[in-house]
C-alpha cells in the first residue's frame, strides 16, 4: 500500500516550483480517499435513480413493442410482412445498444479510479458527463449550452472520473437550485445551465452559470465546507462541493462558487486550472457555442 501525502505550497514560481510550503503524510490511503470518491458519486447516483430509472425505461419499452409488432408481421407470412419485421428486429438491435450505452455510463463512472492523471480532452469529458446527466435534464427540462475555444479542444492533465464528478455535481446543484426556483412560484422558469471554457493567463478556466435560486449562504467560501448545505435532506448531503474542492486541488486547481451579478439570478462555479497542467497552447481564443442539448 502506497503512502499518501498532503502538499501545501504557496508562491507557485513554475511547473513543481513553489516559494515556499510544507508535507504532511496522511494517515488516509490514496486507495480510502478514492473509495470515499466513490461513496460520494454512488450517492449522486440514488439522488438520480428516478431519471436514470426513465431512461432505461425508454429503450426497454421500444424493444417490447417491435419485438410484438415483429411477430405479428411475421404471422402474415408474406414478404412484405417479413421485410417489415427485419426492421422491427433492427430497431430492437439499436435500443439494446442504447440501453448498453446507459448502463455503461453508470458503471463507469461508479468505479474506483486510482490511476495517475493523463491527458484529457475537456470537449470529450463534458459531452460525456452531460450524456450522463441527460436523464437529469430531460427530467426538469433544463437546457444545456456550451461554449468551447476555438480550434482544437483544450487538454488537461487530470483523472478523468474525477473531472466528470466536479462537473455532475455541479450540473446537479444547478438542477435542484432551478427547481427550487419553480417550487418558489416561477412555474414557467425556462431552466438553463451555460458552461464556458476559456483560456485566461495561460491556464484555463470553466464555468458553469445557472438561473436558479443562487447561493443563499452567508459567506460562499463555506459551501466548500463538509456537510454544508442548503437543500431539503433527500437532495443533498452537503458533502458534493467538499469533495469537487479536494478534487480540484489535486489537480492542482482552484474552484469558486458564487451568485451571478444583478439583475441575473443565479449561480456561477469557477473551476480554474494553471498553465503547468494544460497540455494545448495557451494563446487565448474567442469561445464560440459548441452544443445545446434539449431540456
Amino acid at each position: 500500500k502506497k503512502d499518501w501525502y498532503l502538499l501545501v505550497a504557496r508562491d507557485l514560481r513554475g511547473p513543481g516550483k513553489w516559494r515556499s510550503g510544507w508535507m504532511v503524510r496522511l494517515r488516509q490511503s490514496k486507495l480510502a480517499q478514492n473509495r470515499m470518491l466513490q461513496q460520494a458519486r454512488l450517492t449522486e447516483l440514488g439522488g438520480m435513480a428516478s431519471a436514470l430509472s426513465h431512461e432505461l425505461k425508454q429503450p426497454l419499452f421500444t424493444i417490447s413493442l417491435c419485438a410484438e409488432n415483429g411477430r405479428l408481421l411475421l404471422d402474415q407470412e408474406d414478404d412484405d410482412g417479413v421485410t417489415r419485421a427485419r426492421g422491427k428486429l433492427d430497431r430492437i438491435s439499436e435500443q439494446v445498444d442504447r440501453a448498453r450505452d446507459i448502463i455503461a455510463r453508470i458503471s463507469r463512472y461508479t468505479r474506483i479510479e486510482d490511476s495517475d492523471p493523463e491527458p484529457l480532452d475537456l470537449g470529450d469529458a463534458i459531452g460525456a458527463t452531460l450524456s450522463f446527466m441527460r436523464p437529469l435534464l430531460v427530467q426538469h427540462d433544463v437546457g444545456v449550452q456550451v461554449t468551447m475555444p476555438d480550434g482544437p479542444a483544450p487538454s488537461l492533465l487530470a483523472p478523468r472520473v474525477g473531472l466528470e464528478q466536479v462537473m455532475v455535481n455541479a450540473i446537479q446543484n444547478s438542477v435542484d437550485s432551478i427547481a427550487t426556483r419553480r417550487e418558489n412560484g416561477e412555474n414557467s422558469l425556462t431552466g438553463a445551465i451555460a458552461i464556458g471554457v476559456s483560456y485566461v493567463d495561460g491556464g484555463l478556466r470553466i464555468s458553469i452559470r445557472d438561473n436558479g435560486t443562487g447561493v443563499s449562504l452567508t459567506h460562499s467560501e463555506n459551501a466548500f465546507d463538509a456537510f454544508a448545505t442548503t437543500k431539503d435532506s433527500d437532495r443533498g448531503t452537503g458533502l458534493g462541493l467538499y469533495i469537487s474542492r479536494q478534487i480540484i486541488m489535486e489537480i492542482g486547481g482552484k474552484i469558486a462558487i458564487a451568485s451571478r451579478e444583478l439583475p441575473e439570478r443565479g449561480a456561477i462555479v469557477t473551476i480554474d486550472f494553471p498553465k503547468f497542467v494544460v497540455v494545448t497552447p495557451d494563446a487565448a481564443r474567442k469561445g464560440r457555442p459548441m452544443e445545446v442539448t434539449d431540456g
